[in-house]
């Protein structure tokens, strides 16, 4: 009966390290549709940051809001108002240094309503107000933004 006992033991051997594979096969198909939803969701406010709100976002992906967020924040490790502002000081960094539009229309079109809001996250993030980033840039020849505002998500 050694025998049969032994290739007993070797099915249920391999029928457990089958279903192990299994699992494993599972969770890592399941990351990578999160990685890929996630991506899909950056590409999105990417497009659309100027007039994104949470609602909307999780809205077009079918999410609810509270899932949305966790979503963003776990994969970016960022929330998404941070995300949004990140991506909107960008475009004006952008636009003042390559364009003569005027301040006001750059906060219009960057998606703020509020210009004095404007000013002071400008200036907390560049320590620099609008006008004068706009002059350094000019004068240096440089476009400033801090970091990319997706550098945590995996391609």
């Amino acid at each position: 009966f050694k025998e049969t006992i032994i290739v007993a033991k070797l099915i249920q051997l391999f029928a457990e390290l089958s279903r192990i594979y299994s699992q494993q096969i599972e969770q890592f198909q399941t990351l990578s549709r999160h990685d890929k939803n996630t991506k899909e969701m950056m590409d999105y406010i990417q497009k659309n940051y100027a007039t994104i709100s949470l609602e909307s976002l999780s809205e077009a992906f079918h999410y609810s809001t509270e899932y949305t967020s966790r979503t963003i924040k776990k994969q970016t490790g960022q929330t998404f108002s941070n995300i949004i502002r990140q991506i909107r000081l960008e475009k004006s960094c952008y636009y003042l240094a390559n364009s003569d539009l005027p301040v006001e229309q750059i906060v219009e079109i960057i998606g703020y309503h509020d210009i004095r809001h404007f000013y002071k996250i400008f200036k907390k993030e560049y320590q620099l107000s609008p006008i004068q980033y706009r002059e350094q840039a000019r004068k240096n020849g440089f476009f400033l933004p801090k970091q990319p505002a997706f550098e945590a998500i995996a391609e």
